[in-house]
Parts: C-alpha cells; sequence; structure tokens
C-alpha cells in the first residue's frame, strides 16, 4: 500500500562520475532520512519510521524560532 508523506523533500544530485543519487528529507532544511543505496527504499517500514521520528521541526532552546515552535504545538 503506498502512503503519501506530505512534506517530504526529494533532491537528485548529478555526481562528477555522471551517476544520480536521490535524497530524502523529512521537511525542507530538516533531516535526511533516505539517499540512494539505502539498505532500505521509500514506502518501506524502516523508511517510515525515520519519516515519523522526524517529523515535528525542533529548533535550539534559546532561539526565537523555539518559542513559536512550542506556541504551534500547544493545545491552546
Amino acid at each position: 500500500m503506498r502512503v503519501n508523506l506530505v512534506g517530504v523533500h526529494r533532491v537528485r544530485k548529478r555526481l562528477a562520475d555522471g551517476r544520480v543519487v536521490e535524497y530524502h528529507y523529512a521537511f525542507r532544511g530538516g533531516p535526511m532520512i533516505w539517499k540512494t543505496g539505502a539498505a532500505y527504499g521509500p514506502g518501506s517500514p524502516e523508511y517510515l519510521t525515520k519519516y515519523r521520528e522526524s517529523e515535528a521541526p525542533t529548533a535550539p532552546a534559546g532561539l526565537f524560532r523555539s518559542i513559536i515552535i512550542d506556541f504551534q504545538n500547544s493545545g491552546e
């Protein structure tokens, strides 16, 4: 079954030797969750696990961005 993951940022890069590799990030500027040649592929349980672990954006404590993220994640 195919699941549409919202926000996954896909990047293709042509290397110097001519090969094309693809990188998948949880969101723009987020952590990499997959790259070409990984032991698991898109749609696999491992891929979904990595996506879910990094789904919520976080910011280092003390930055204004962390205050905004805390506000957006609050129930009020």
